[in-house]
């Protein structure tokens, strides 16, 4: 049984003020949302594929002057800065997309922290899917790292202020010192599907 006051002609209601409203938007609006929703799509893209280490050493020394060898130590020591690195970026930048858009729709609260880490959740569960990769919680918190210090960036620049470059620095090397912690001591590993 339906509440009252809820039928077919509300949904119609909600489903014609939504189109309205997307119709309304500013131009640039439309844009911004539609990176939002290709930037998430590549994230869920490229967690779809896998670059081995040999891979990769091949592709770096066939474009820099480095020997295989120096490359393969060097990346040993450091691929987590890399790896787990860009996985803080990318959901930082798309929490940042997130938020820009839904910002210009005046909400009391902005959900796109939470869409962001939910997104982040998806996509290692997604990863589960993908063979010789593998889903780890460890790996969502790293994303959510990113995704808090772009909400600090975002919000500390709210009034319009200069944010100081020495809290910048602290954020950055704080979140460093996190991701390279936990990406050294993985946790939480997802179940993987019969492949």
């Amino acid at each position: 049984m339906m509440p009252s006051g809820f039928g077919k002609n509300t949904f119609r209601s909600v489903k014609q003020k939504c189109a309205d409203g997307f119709r309304a938007l500013d131009p640039k609006l439309k844009i911004l949302a539609g990176a939002a929703i290709v930037w998430g799509l590549l994230i869920w893209a490229t967690s779809g594929t896998v670059v081995t280490v040999p891979q990769l050493a091949t592709a770096v020394t066939s474009v820099l002057p480095i020997e295989r060898a120096q490359f393969l130590a060097f990346w040993e020591r450091s691929w987590w800065l890399f790896v787990k690195g860009w996985h803080a970026t990318e959901f930082g930048l798309l929490y940042a997309v997130m938020h820009t858009v839904i910002r210009r729709f005046k909400v009391r609260f902005n959900p796109a922290f939470g869409l962001a880490l939910t997104w982040a959740f998806l996509d290692e569960y997604h990863q589960t899917f993908v063979k010789f990769r593998g889903g780890q919680l460890s790996d969502v918190v790293i994303d959510a790292i990113g995704i808090t210090v772009a909400c600090l960036l975002i919000h500390w620049r709210k009034d319009g202020k200069k944010i100081p470059p020495l809290r910048v620095i602290a954020l950055i090397g704080l979140a460093i010192t996190l991701i390279g912690a936990i990406a050294l001591n993985p946790f939480g590993k997802f179940p993987t599907p019969v492949q």
